[in-house]
């Protein structure tokens, strides 16, 4: 470890200096981790564990990007009394510690002094001048820029990390987002608000590619810049600038190559780009087209784009692609690279286009190529929500344009031969049948009227030297493969050494696990003998509570039959009655019915007589001189018969 004191450079770099010794002195462990006021030490540095498994090892893939964690050196920034710096420290092989604190440092190197690979030293709050030109493979800071009041340090720090940090590398810290959370009063317990905008400036001005964020405006904002490998690859206000993912020197050439060939189809024509994401590239049609609006619903990457690009005829809008705030047919071209992809409303996106273009309008749209994809990427782009295979592209555009002409993208080897003095090109494309199952992807020219002419073509960025990119990553590969013979020769009678302990540990952890499979066959015939009384008691605890009840409902039958007993004399009464009354009403029946019996017998035999009468000589003589009534119809079941 380092004993050069470092020398205070500014009046802001020695108040964080005293101040965080001050704290140091008064309770580190709080103010380092201020969720609790005292702090065991175990406790203290458990907590920096759980911090290094959501912040470090839920995202290690991404920061070792394929090389072993044992193998890589680390800097952390604001190593503090070293709360994370042992967790690091199990991770990755070396971990190198700074920290403005000296008391801070002191505390560290107490509660560390057992960590071999750990080294720790004070800086001078601006720089890393202390470390020299040690190489890092990764640089990580959890919590200390969220207390730097100024920006300028902060930026510095950025700057430096750069320096350190091999190509390739990555660099992972949070600052403060919130502007509500932010000091106002240069305080370096809180420090000073960084917005997403200037996050992306940050990187750009440092080098660095802005691969992701986290948080913006918010108190905890993590961002993620990585080191190009080839500086010249590097994209200045790329598509990945605050949208996510990664973007390297391959996409980079894809943006531009887009660009250029709509460059030469909009010459004073109005166009609109959507879905700009940052992408670079996105401002060249400018330079030929009449009026040029870009679109994005992120406001940080509209204001990084106005900063970056500037012509009159440029506009830069906050709106949704699938809600265009544009009346009919009010531009010429549609430009839509990487965009249909990245959204679940594509077709949306689409019909808005067909929507804002005039009758000749055109709309230039791309897709990545779905079988490619899954032929060549291990792991889903985490940007991309649909994409597309060549008859699937077709068929929807055709659902919205009428003529559609589809190009197939693809990255292609070329040599070149350049004079010194250039004053043409001549392409020569060798003729080859087109395959769209194996592009790349697609670039399609949308219109309703139809598109004649369409000739390739070619877009040859000179960082695209494919020869020589390839050759480098052969040497590096080269190189890599003799370091890992040397290093697993080196550690070949290690690997036997600890074979040997394996399986003599292998031997006794299965005599251990047959002891305590005996002994669990013993707890189990135990708890087997123990469970049968447990049952046998519930049983009789069960036809305890029946017989209770039983019981019960037999004291309820006896009342019932005692109440019932009580009431015997007076149903018996009541019954009594009730059988002198029917008596009598039956009495009253018979004596009616008998009654009725004569009067029908009287009735017939008057009606006989009066028959007998009707029918007499007499009766009929004095009918005929009309001194006998007329019988009346119902005396008689038959009427006689009229004499004539």
């Amino acid at each position: 470890m380092s004993s050069d004191r470092p020398k205070w450079k500014s009046e802001t770099e020695r108040r964080m200096r005293e101040e965080w010794d001050a704290r140091a002195r008064e309770n580190a462990f709080h103010y380092i981790a201020s969720s609790r006021e005292e702090w065991r030490v175990e406790e203290f540095l458990g907590s920096g564990e759980e911090s290094v498994e959501e912040a470090i090892l839920d995202d290690l893939e991404v920061i070792c990007q394929g090389r072993e964690a044992k193998q890589m050196r680390v800097l952390e920034i604001g190593c503090g009394a070293g709360r994370m710096t042992r967790a690091l420290a199990r991770v990755f092989g070396e971990v190198y510690g700074v920290d403005v604190s000296g008391e801070m440092i002191a505390r560290a190197r107490q509660l560390l002094s057992g960590c071999e690979n750990v080294h720790l030293y004070q800086n001078n709050g601006a720089d890393l001048s202390v470390l020299g030109d040690i190489r890092f493979d990764f640089a990580f800071s959890f919590i200390f820029f969220r207390h730097v009041p100024d920006k300028a340090i902060i930026e510095n720090y950025v700057h430096e990390v750069y320096r350190l940090l091999r190509p390739g590398g990555l660099f992972k810290f949070q600052v403060q987002g919130s502007a509500s959370a932010a000091s106002e009063q240069d305080d370096t317990g809180w420090g000073v608000q960084i917005a997403g905008y200037e996050a992306l400036a940050m990187a750009e001005s440092s080098g660095f590619d802005l691969i992701r964020h986290q948080g913006v405006e918010e108190q905890y904002f993590w961002l993620w810049y990585l080191k190009p490998v080839d500086p010249e690859a590097q994209v200045d206000g790329g598509r990945s600038a605050m949208g996510g993912a990664s973007t390297g020197g391959a996409l980079r050439s894809q943006h531009l190559a887009r660009y250029r060939l709509a460059e030469k189809l909009v010459a004073g024509r109005r166009v609109l780009d959507v879905g700009f994401g940052g992408a670079e590239g996105a401002a060249r049609p400018a330079r030929s087209a009449g009026q040029l609006v870009v679109l994005d619903r992120a406001p940080e990457r509209l204001t990084a784009g106005r900063k970056q690009y500037h012509a009159p005829n440029l506009h830069f809008m906050a709106a949704d692609c699938r809600r265009l705030p544009f009346p009919d047919a009010s531009f010429d071209f549609v430009l839509a690279f990487g965009t249909i992809e990245s959204i679940e409303e594509w077709r949306a996106l689409l019909a808005e286009a067909r929507r804002v273009l005039g009758a000749d309008g055109r709309l230039l749209v791309s897709a990545r190529n779905r079988r490619r994809v899954q032929e060549t990427e291990t792991a889903p782009s985490s940007h991309d929500v649909h994409e597309f295979t060549y008859e699937e592209f077709r068929a929807e555009l055709a659902k919205f344009f009428r003529h559609t002409t589809v190009f197939l993208e693809n990255e292609s080897d070329a040599i070149t031969f350049t004079p010194l003095d250039v004053r043409g090109v001549r392409t020569v494309l060798e003729a080859v049948k087109p395959q769209p199952e194996q592009a790349h992807g697609f670039l399609a020219v949308c219109s309703s009227d139809p598109l004649y002419g369409s000739p390739a073509f070619v877009y040859l960025p000179w960082v695209g030297n494919v020869l020589r990119e390839r050759e480098g990553r052969i040497d590096r590969l080269r190189v890599e493969r003799e370091q890992t013979d040397l290093l697993l020769s080196a550690t070949g009678d290690d690997l036997k050494t600890l074979q040997r302990k394996y399986q003599q540990q292998q031997q006794q952890a299965s005599e251990a696990v047959q002891r305590l499979e005996e002994e669990n066959e013993k707890k189990t015939a135990w708890a087997r003998k123990l469970q049968e009384k447990l049952d046998a008691r519930s049983e009789l605890e069960e036809r305890t509570q029946w017989a209770l009840k039983l019981n019960a409902e037999l004291d309820r039958a006896v009342e019932s039959f005692r109440a019932l007993e009580a009431d015997k004399d007076d149903v018996v009464g009541e019954l009594e009655k009730s059988v002198k009354l029917l008596d009598e009403a039956e009495q009253r029946v018979i004596e009616r019915t008998n009654w009725a019996q004569r009067l029908d017998r009287d009735l017939e035999q008057a009606r006989e007589q009066l028959a007998a009468l009707y029918g007499s000589p007499a009766y009929r003589i004095g009918r005929r001189l009309g001194l006998a009534p007329k019988p009346a119809p119902d005396h008689f079941e038959k009427q006689p018969e009229q004499e004539e």
